[in-house]
């Protein structure tokens, strides 16, 4: 997107010196006939179309780290969901939490033209309010605990049954597999999950 647009800048300079360094036309027909013999309106009109490409190009670019975004905040309020209602006693610290999350979601939630922040500013706002959660839950569950946690809470967004190999397949990279079923019984033993069993076959 970068190269596209620099050859565009490039195309639109070269365009415009070429119109302030002819020599100024004396009278209207003979503008006419120079813009004809350089074919000007035809350059503006093709730079006006790679314009609209490029537009285009940034905002399905926007859309899809927006959706991104916002999935990643929906999430993370309902992980709080869930830990708060085994530890009340983080309540007005997830309360404080939630409210920044949803003033992020506000200024995140909108077209791109509109946008009066940076990404730069919204990645660092999405790492303070991580950096806050691991905070407040940090004598409660480590690193690992809570990425398995969360991979679940994701996975049932579309089956209340989740399977130990969805579960595996998710964390790859991200948790040590060897302390899945440790983990799970941990997170069964102290109320996040329910524990169920089924047939081989």
């Amino acid at each position: 997107m970068e190269k596209n647009f620099n050859t565009i800048r490039y195309k639109l300079n070269s365009l415009t010196n070429e119109i302030f360094s002819s020599k100024e036309p004396k009278d209207p027909k003979e503008f006419l006939e120079y813009v004809t013999k350089k074919d000007l309106v035809g350059c503006l009109k093709n730079l006006t179309f790679e314009f609209t490409q490029i537009k285009d190009e940034i905002e399905e670019i926007w859309d899809e780290y927006k959706h991104k975004t916002l999935d990643y905040l929906k999430h993370l309020k309902k992980t709080i969901s869930v830990i708060e209602k085994r530890h009340k006693e983080l309540s007005s610290g997830f309360a404080t939490l939630l409210g920044e999350i949803e003033v992020l979601e506000g200024r995140v939630d909108r077209e791109f033209i509109t946008m009066a922040i940076k990404l730069s500013e919204i990645e660092n706002k999405k790492i303070n309010i991580r950096n806050k959660f691991y905070e407040l839950i940090g004598a409660l569950l480590n690193e690992e605990e809570i990425v398995i946690l969360e991979t679940i809470i994701k996975l049932s967004k579309s089956s209340e049954i989740i399977w130990v190999e969805k579960v595996l397949k998710s964390i790859e990279g991200k948790a040590d597999p060897s302390k899945i079923d440790e983990i799970l019984l941990k997170l069964v033993r102290e109320g996040y999950l329910k524990l169920g069993v089924s047939l081989a076959v």
